[in-house]
């Protein structure tokens, strides 16, 4: 059977550690950051301890992505198939947007999508003059470019 299991990352500069969420399961798992960020004090036995309201909401979080995975797993077995790791996290990705108190996610994941657009077209067009500008120029012009492009992306 597959495990859920939360770990704190290193810490940020205000000294709060960002919540990891793992999903194992026959080897193979995938990682999601929680958005949760909670002082070492308060994380015992590789769980939050809420003081006050706030660690509260930071719990209902957690709570809620390790339900997230159990109702996908539920719906698997309901439905009489077995998910592999990257289909329960591709699910857990798409339900985990529209539950309350990840709509900045969401809002991420738009943006993203809306600058891949706008990057692979850019990209293509940027590639294409490399490929034309290796009939008239040096190599170390184009190596040049080449870098300009990883540095862009």
């Amino acid at each position: 059977m597959a495990t859920v299991k939360f770990y704190l990352k290193s810490a940020n500069k205000q000294n709060l550690f960002p919540v990891l969420m793992c999903y194992q399961s026959k080897g193979k798992k995938f990682r999601f950051f929680t958005k949760v960020y909670v002082q070492k004090s308060k994380w015992q036995s590789n769980y939050l301890k809420p003081l006050n309201l706030a660690d509260f909401k930071d719990k209902e979080k957690l709570d809620s992505c390790k339900d997230l995975i159990e109702v996908i797993e539920k719906q698997g077995l309901t439905n009489q198939l077995l998910y592999s790791v990257e289909e329960v996290e591709m699910k857990f990705r798409e339900k985990i947007l529209t539950m309350p108190g990840y709509e900045e996610v969401l809002n991420l994941v738009q943006a993203e999508k809306c600058s891949k657009d706008e990057e692979s077209e850019f990209f293509t067009h940027f590639e294409e003059f490399i490929e034309h500008s290796k009939a008239t120029k040096t190599k170390s012009t184009i190596d040049h470019y080449k870098n300009c492009k990883i540095i862009i992306k």
